[in-house]
């Protein structure tokens, strides 16, 4: 499902990542995404987070302040407990 903040990030020149675990109590998801992201020189104005209690497939969606660069994919995929990685 697309929501306002991958639906309208293109037009305001922001990144989204919509990552998808596979162990969503997997510790470390959020520290480790956003530390890429961080290296890449990205600041995350945003961060939503799924409960996987309430949300049988949850996500954790990061709004940057720029578009995602494409070689930081692979890197969010080789966290642990992180199954798929979505941008917008």
């Amino acid at each position: 499902m697309r929501t306002i903040a991958t639906g309208g990030s293109q037009g305001m020149g922001l990144g989204v990542v919509e990552i998808t675990a596979d162990d969503p109590h997997k510790v470390g998801i959020l520290a480790n995404a956003s530390g890429i992201l961080a290296e890449h020189g990205i600041s995350i104005g945003q961060a939503l987070v799924e409960d996987p209690e309430l949300n049988p497939e949850p996500k954790l969606t990061l709004i940057g302040d720029r578009v995602i660069p494409g070689k930081a994919i692979p890197l969010i995929l080789k966290i642990l407990g992180v199954a798929k990685v979505s941008v917008y």
